[in-house]
């Protein structure tokens, strides 16, 4: 159990590696939130019930939605919003669940409903921090 841990670590570590954006020429500051970011995906991984192609597909899709999701004007504004861009990467998102999970409805206490709120939690975390990091 503790190598298939270390393997699922290793593997959220890399994927999360593989899709960060920007950050200083150094890497000092991305790969310390990099691996902050893995440690907290792989508990909620682990909480959900995810397989590490699920947390990967959720990072992947969310780093597809960075560039259609507009960020609040000012903090706390409240008027955060996904453009229409966004619609194919949602299709992608609950056609996942579905096949994967067997559906994409996310509240509720059945098991693949804590996976498709995990798996959200991950992918919408994955296109705020894109999306921030394109602000900037």
């Amino acid at each position: 159990m503790k190598k298939t841990m270390t393997i699922f670590g290793a593997i959220l570590f890399a994927s999360v590696i593989m899709t960060s954006c920007g950050g200083k020429e150094d890497g000092t500051a991305e790969g310390a939130k990099s691996e902050a970011a893995a440690g907290k995906w792989d508990k909620l991984a682990q909480v959900n019930g995810l397989k590490p192609e699920d947390v990967q597909k959720a990072i992947e899709i969310g780093t597809k939605m960075g560039d259609c999701y507009q960020l609040e004007s000012a903090p706390g504004k409240m008027d955060s919003e996904m453009t229409e861009a966004c619609d194919p990467f949602m299709k992608e998102y609950k056609d996942y669940c579905v096949k994967t999970f067997g559906t994409d409805e996310y509240s509720g206490d059945k098991p693949e409903n804590k996976k498709v709120a995990g798996f959200k939690e991950i992918m919408f975390d994955t296109r705020n921090d894109v999306a921030k990091a394109k602000k900037k």
